[in-house]
Parts: C-alpha cells; sequence; structure tokens
C-alpha cells in the first residue's frame, strides 16, 4: 500500500500541515510534527504564508504556543505576498492573545514594516483595535498612554508612511474606531494601497474555519485528509 504523502499541496496551495495551523488543529499539529519529513516553516504555495501566520491570522492562541515552541520556527518570517509578519497578521485581525504571546518574546520585531510600509500598529488602527494598538505602543514606547477617568490617548511615530497617529478611546472600554492624524493635526484616510489590499483580504483570502470560506466545494473536497 502506498504511503500517504503527508508533504502533499491541494488545489489552494496548501499542505496537511497548513491547513491543520490555518483551523487551530493543535492534536493534528502536535501528531504532524512527530514526523522528520513535515518542515513547519514551510509556507502555501499561492500566498507565501507560513503555518505560523495563518496560526496568527486566525487567533489560534495554542498552535500559535505550539509553533514558537519549535527553534526552527522564525516568528519574524513575513509573506512573500504582503510582506507581513505574523505579529502583522494578528495585529491586523484583532487578536489580543496572540499579540500578547509574540510580546511575551523579546526576540519578536515590533516595527518591521510590510511592503506598503505598514507596521502592526498602523494595521492594528486602520482596523479599529484600539487594545491591540495599546499593547503594541507599551511596548514600543514603554507605558506612555495617559489614563484619564474619560478618556485616554496613545501617541504613535511607528505606523508607517510618516504618519503620526494618534487613538482616542472613549471610557467604557470596546472599539470605538480611530482617529487618525498627521503632524499637522488634519485627519487621513489609511493608504489607497492598503485599502485594495482589504478587498482582496477580506473577500478572496477568507479563512473557512471562521464562516468566510469563498472556496468552491470542488476544492473542499480536494483537501488534504489529516493523518489519523
Amino acid at each position: 500500500m502506498k504511503e500517504w504523502d503527508v508533504n502533499a499541496i491541494d488545489s489552494t496551495g496548501s499542505s496537511a500541515f497548513i491547513w491543520a495551523a490555518r483551523r487551530g488543529h493543535e492534536g493534528a499539529l502536535k501528531v504532524l510534527l512527530t514526523r522528520e519529513d513535515v518542515n513547519p516553516n514551510t509556507p502555501d504555495t499561492k500566498l507565501g504564508r507560513r503555518p505560523l501566520s495563518w496560526a496568527a491570522r486566525n487567533g489560534h492562541d495554542d498552535v500559535v504556543k505550539l509553533l514558537l515552541t519549535r527553534e526552527d520556527v522564525n516568528p519574524n518570517t513575513p509573506d512573500t505576498k504582503y510582506g507581513w509578519t505574523p505579529l502583522c497578521w494578528a495585529a491586523r485581525n484583532g487578536s489580543d492573545g496572540v499579540v500578547k504571546i509574540f510580546l511575551e518574546r523579546e526576540d519578536v520585531r515590533i516595527d518591521t514594516p510590510d511592503s506598503e510600509n505598514e507596521t502592526p500598529v498602523s494595521l492594528a488602527l486602520s482596523k479599529g483595535y484600539n487594545q491591540v494598538v495599546k499593547m503594541l505602543q507599551d511596548r514600543i514606547n514603554g507605558s506612555s498612554a495617559t489614563v484619564g477617568n474619560a478618556s485616554h490617548e496613545i501617541t504613535s511615530h511607528s505606523s508607517g508612511h510618516g504618519v503620526e497617529c494618534v487613538v482616542d478611546m472613549q471610557s467604557g472600554g470596546g472599539d470605538h474606531g480611530t482617529n487618525i492624524a498627521d503632524l499637522d493635526g488634519q485627519k487621513t484616510l489609511p493608504s489607497a494601497n492598503l485599502n485594495e489590499r482589504e478587498q482582496i483580504l477580506d473577500c478572496n483570502d477568507s479563512d473557512p474555519s471562521s464562516g468566510e470560506s469563498h472556496l468552491s466545494s470542488t476544492e473542499h473536497s480536494n483537501l488534504p485528509p489529516l493523518p489519523p
């Protein structure tokens, strides 16, 4: 009987290992990691995204922790399509737990920009994830937040495109959107390039585990099975 090829690539450009990381199947990953022929750093062939980035993107805390126990997994490796590191993905998608995991490591670079000069801070700002912004700011500048009874303000000089970002978060918690201002105090919109990528990221690159899949039924049926 022919042995199943654990590294086989399906029509989406992904291996079984990538799908397990993408969907948060920690148990399957532990099984796969026992095999000498599995490389936890192998990216998919369509987006150039590694398993750690997929797990960070989709907020799978336990999978991120598991992969980071491996000395051969670099938490700063960007994907090839957008140049986003795993931290960029976690920040852009508001995955507080994953961001916290990365920030607890001294070897994670916080200000690494992507191919459009967007950083984790600016990506989180563009989506209105104020808590993630605060976590990143506290790591970058030390605890620079001024806390008052009504609001607190966070200022970043690491937002990409030479823009100084100011976030006003009203009391009561939760995300209330962001106010992004340039150095002259004029409000600015996120970059056009970021908006174009948002359309691709949110519409054509959705994760099946989140109920946002745009893969056809044929593509789903062609996914390789996970090992027993």
